[in-house]
């Protein structure tokens, strides 16, 4: 009886990370697919999948949720000038690597390029682009724990 209570506690956090990884990819659908357009554009179009959220209009952003968790979580920008999924668990490796995978599934070509801090920037075309970052308020290029997308439309 205790081998499979064992297992159970083993693969939790397996379980959460994947979890983590599929909200992840939720969250890089609703920025990709609705950058431009505007903050509560984003929160319509996430909201099937539960995620919410709250405003401020006076600083001009909002912020979405999934259901269950605050890892990851989304920064958007009420006039649709960017918009960014975040993740405290997900380091920046791993983001770009699902980053490509999704541009590719979506037929969207990109061209990698450097932002003016060095960090990777993929220039999508038409005045939009994503640039790969750590998360937190202080983000650099690169980090193992965590990551930010940030996609833009100027």
């Amino acid at each position: 009886m205790r081998l499979p209570l064992l297992l159970l506690a083993l693969l939790a956090p397996a379980t959460a990370h994947a979890d983590t990884l599929s909200l992840f990819d939720e969250g890089l659908d609703g920025c990709f697919a609705t950058v431009g357009q505007g903050g509560r554009q984003t929160a319509e179009y996430l909201a099937d999948a539960g995620w919410n959220g709250d405003a401020d209009d006076e600083m001009g952003l909002g912020w979405l949720y999934p259901a269950t968790t605050e890892d990851p979580f989304i920064t958007v920008a009420i006039d649709g000038s960017f918009c960014q999924i975040e993740s405290a668990s997900i380091g920046t490796e791993t983001a770009a690597t699902r980053l490509r995978a999704y541009l590719d599934q979506a037929g969207q070509g990109f061209d990698p390029d450097k932002d003016e801090n060095g960090c990777t920037r993929f220039d999508l075309g038409k005045g939009y682009a994503v640039t790969l970052t750590s998360g937190g308020d202080d983000p650099t290029c690169a980090s193992d724990d965590n990551s930010a997308l940030r996609f833009t439309h100027e």
